[in-house]
């Protein structure tokens, strides 16, 4: 009884903070406002519930800015091929075209819903 007491007030106590570190699409994103970034991938972070990648995008004056795109976690893009051509993008610096979501505190930070080609093969689709 007294396991069975502690171990349900432990679980009481974690679900709060994995609750708070999920978060709604519409909270962190602005859903109204797509934009269109095109640059080099540097970094893939694959992690679960979310992922990240990070890529290089020159502006217009020539300056250089790092952008983190959110994605969903592994298992959803799997299926999308994302995970398999990834590392052959980074070692070519191959270029990219991604359509996105600004992130609503006007960091460099998106949501990525679709990642393609400089072949115009689009290798990562994600429905918001």
């Amino acid at each position: 009884m007294k396991r069975t007491f502690i171990a349900l007030a432990a679980t009481l106590a974690i679900l709060p903070v994995a609750v708070m570190a999920h978060h709604s699409f519409a909270a962190e994103y602005d859903g109204s406002k797509p934009m269109t970034l095109v640059g080099v991938i540097n970094k893939v972070d694959q992690q679960n519930p979310h992922g990240f990648f990070y890529m290089n995008v020159q502006s217009t004056n020539g300056r250089v800015t790092n952008w983190a795109l959110e994605t969903p976690g592994p298992n959803q893009l799997v299926p999308t091929g994302f995970t398999q051509i990834y590392q052959e993008v980074i070692a070519n610096k191959e270029q990219v075209t991604v359509k996105a979501y600004p992130a609503r505190d006007g960091s460099k930070g998106a949501f990525a819903e679709t990642v393609t080609r400089r072949d115009g093969r689009t290798v990562m689709t994600i429905s918001k």
